[in-house]
Formats: structure tokens, sequence, C-alpha cells
């Protein structure tokens, strides 16, 4: 649960009880709590203030969840990645560790810039993509390798 959601329903206080003392509207305060966006430091602050808490302290349990949601994107991409192609020669293997210290290292660049929600939607496709030319090709292979045994 995001601190300020437990802060909050600790308190006894409904969202609206944060929302008309701070002039920050209720779906703000909501999708924060949810984790579907963030807050500007500003909105974190009135919120802190009113309060009577520290930003970190509301921050700092969704600190921890989103790092906890890096980690797994960054797990269950690399399973997906070696899984898929576990069959590869040490070539292609080499040029998929390239271009996942590329895309980690594009990552922490948004991860700066806070825009790590748009680079997590764009690397779901590129993986979707890649499952999809995977796919593409190894129907290619496999229709080959019929016409091939037919002759």
């Amino acid at each position: 649960m995001n601190s300020l959601k437990s802060i909050r329903e600790g308190r006894g206080l409904k969202l609206k009880h944060i929302a008309e003392p701070t002039k920050i509207s209720i779906g703000a305060i909501s999708n924060y709590e949810n984790g579907n966006s963030g807050m500007s430091e500003g909105n974190l602050q009135k919120i802190a203030n009113f309060l009577g808490i520290s930003v970190d302290e509301i921050t700092t349990t969704q600190k921890r969840r989103d790092i906890e949601k890096d980690k797994e994107l960054v797990n269950d991409s690399m399973r997906i990645a070696f899984d898929l192609y576990k069959d590869l020669d040490k070539e292609d293997m080499f040029t998929i560790a390239e271009n996942l210290y590329e895309i980690s290292c594009d990552y922490q660049e948004a991860k700066k810039e806070k825009k790590t929600e748009k680079f997590t939607e764009e690397v779901k496709k590129k993986i979707l993509l890649g499952l999809a030319y995977k796919g593409f090709f190894e129907e290619i292979i496999i229709k080959e390798q019929e016409n091939g045994n037919e002759n």
C-alpha cells in the first residue's frame, strides 16, 4: 500500500479531506495513491504540510514500490529474452546483450527525466515486436525445411 494512502486511512481521512484544503484534485491524489501517476514536488509538499509530515514519509514506500516494479520488469524481460533466444549462437547472444545494455542505459536516462512509464510501454512494444518477428522467421524456417524434405 502507498504511504500516503496508509497515512490517510490511518487518520480516518477521505480523499476529499486532503483534496479540498490543498486544492489538489481527488483524481490526482487517487492516481498517485494507486501508483497510476506521479505527483509534482509542489503538490507532495502541500499534502505533507497539511498532514504535518515530511515529503519523504509520503514517498518512501512509493520509491520502494517503483524499484520493485523496475526490478520485476527487468527480470521478466530477461527471462523472455533468454527463453526466446536460448538456441541462438554466441554472436546473436552478444548482439542481444548489447541491446539489453542499451535499453538499460536508455531506461536510466528516462528515469532521470521521470518518463519511465512511457519508456516501459515502448520497451514492451519492442519485446512484443521481437516475439512477432521471431515467430514469423521460425515459420519461414519450418516451411523451408518442409519444402526441402519434399524434394
